[in-house]
């Protein structure tokens, strides 16, 4: 987590069996929260961590009591520091969260213009991470922090890098973070992600070794230029699970036109886990797999071309969806959502490049007979009738085509 914003857990000594639940808690939301006691080991010159911590603090969290205000120490040093440095910041900005361990302790004169948080409060927790995104946000430049009515909060921050050469690499790419004050580790969805993020930027700047062998300056910026460019959907929160799909766009330098397509994320809300693989949910993944198969053939077969004939042909080659769907590693882009299962096709999967990219959604009412007990609970498909008849109209499908 060395590229995620620190934040600094300023306290007096006595205070330590206070503040300790809210580094925790911290942590456990995926915060990068740093605290002597956890982060110095025997033979640190600890006055230099200290100052070095503080120095690279994107945020610091000041606990204040009545042990604090009445003893001279690192408490009211940290202060100063922390005020110098919030000199370089702008007004809107928060870089200093003071929060009053005892309600009726003595406010410091130096942060006396400072909004107070109160640990006592109920909502504490909540008023805590709400001021910490907001100055991450400003931080890390992401969007605004958004709470849908689950309770799970997320905001998106970027990783952006370019390099000018032959060829050359445009690489964008969004993050999404998660966090909750009821549910534990939302926070390492970043890491999980990031990986694979950090994972294709290191093979585009392997491609620098490769300079001049087809490329040129010759060449427009464009033609000579790996692009690749990941938008992340908001969380799609269903019973205990949360999925993001990534909208991918890339391009090859030199290459003819772009591509589409799509990578997704699904997790397991409680314990928080990464499901890996749709396959790993199912009980008897054989029937499932069929079962899926013939629904999502039923549901890309309905897609029609749009023109003025009196009677549409179809878009799609059957050939060419029973190609694209054929195993569990062709059905691996896929989200959780009221409706089933909904699946994403990008360019040339289930058809050419023409056709664009697909969705299809696999009500859960044809696959939850399959289900791993734990996962029928968690998908809120315990309650269908596994005998019923399969009704076809709740799934759905639809296209892009380009023009």
């Amino acid at each position: 987590m060395t590229d995620t914003p620190l934040i600094f857990l300023s306290y007096t000594t006595a205070d330590r069996p206070r503040v300790a639940p809210w580094y925790d808690f911290l942590k456990r939301q995926g915060f990068n929260a740093w605290m002597d006691k956890e982060q110095l080991i025997g033979g640190q010159q600890w006055d230099y961590e200290i100052r070095r911590a503080l120095n690279s603090a994107a945020l610091i969290v000041i606990f204040i009591s009545n042990h604090s205000v009445n003893r001279r120490g690192y408490v009211q040093r940290e202060i100063r520091l922390a005020l110098t440095k919030l000199e370089e910041k702008l007004a809107s900005d928060i870089y200093i969260v003071p929060v009053l361990l005892d309600t009726d302790a003595a406010r410091p004169e130096l942060l006396s213009d400072l909004q107070f948080l109160d640990a006592t409060d109920e909502g504490f927790g909540d008023h805590l991470i709400l001021s910490i995104q907001h100055q991450l946000t400003a931080a890390e430049n992401r969007t605004e922090i958004t709470i849908d009515e689950s309770g799970i909060g997320w905001s998106k921050s970027v990783i952006a890098e370019e390099h000018i050469g032959v060829p050359g690499y445009s690489f964008t790419a969004q993050v999404p973070h998660l966090f909750s004050t009821e549910y534990k580790n939302l926070g390492d969805c970043a890491d999980i992600i990031k990986g694979w993020i950090k994972e294709g930027l290191s093979e585009y700047r392997s491609g620098l070794l490769s300079q001049g062998q087809y490329w040129s300056f010759g060449q427009s910026r464009f033609r000579r230029t790996h692009t690749w460019d990941a938008a992340c959907s908001d969380p799609i929160v269903h019973g205990q699970t949360v999925s993001l799909r990534y909208s991918i766009y890339w391009y090859g330098a030199g290459a003819a036109h772009g591509n589409s397509g799509f990578k997704t994320f699904s997790f397991f809300i409680e314990p928080f886990f990464h499901i890996r693989s749709l396959e790993s949910i199912f009980d008897n993944k054989t029937n499932a797999l069929v079962e899926i198969q013939s629904c999502l053939l039923q549901e890309l077969s309905r897609i029609k071309w749009s023109s003025s004939e009196e009677e549409e042909q179809p878009l799609l080659d059957p050939n060419d969806i029973q190609a694209g769907i054929k195993d569990w590693e062709a059905l691996k882009n896929f989200v959780f959502t009221s409706a089933g299962i909904e699946f994403a096709f990008g360019s040339y999967q289930v058809g050419s490049y023409v056709t664009g990219v697909h969705f299809a959604t696999v009500p859960y009412n044809r696959i939850a007979a399959f289900l791993h007990q734990d996962y029928q609970e968690a998908l809120n498909a315990s309650y269908l009738d596994f005998n019923a008849p399969h009704f076809e109209d709740q799934a759905t499908s639809s296209s892009d085509i380009d023009e």
